[in-house]
């Protein structure tokens, strides 16, 4: 829920909507409250992977990780996304 003003009437009419109920005459206390600042980032042109099937047991090197495909498992990398399949 937003900060805002009214926010008390606000939550009550959230949880009234929710749980059935209100209890209005309840102190609130705000337990965390989150904020968040969204900005346009530059423009990346990442290179794409090569198209890999391996069928496990097998390590995958991907860039900054590997990836353990376990025996009756294949992994296909189509671009980005390394996708685990169970035989």
């Amino acid at each position: 829920m937003p900060l805002q003003d009214g926010l008390a009437d606000a939550f009550h009419r959230a949880h009234e909507e929710q749980f059935g109920f209100a209890e209005r005459d309840r102190e609130i206390e705000l337990v965390a409250v989150r904020t968040a600042e969204v900005r346009r980032g530059p423009e990346l042109e990442l290179p794409v992977p090569d198209a890999v099937t391996v069928t496990g047991p097998s390590v995958v090197e991907l860039a900054g990780s590997t990836c353990w495909v376990p025996p009756g498992w294949v992994g296909a990398r189509d671009g980005r996304m390394l996708r685990l399949t169970r035989q």
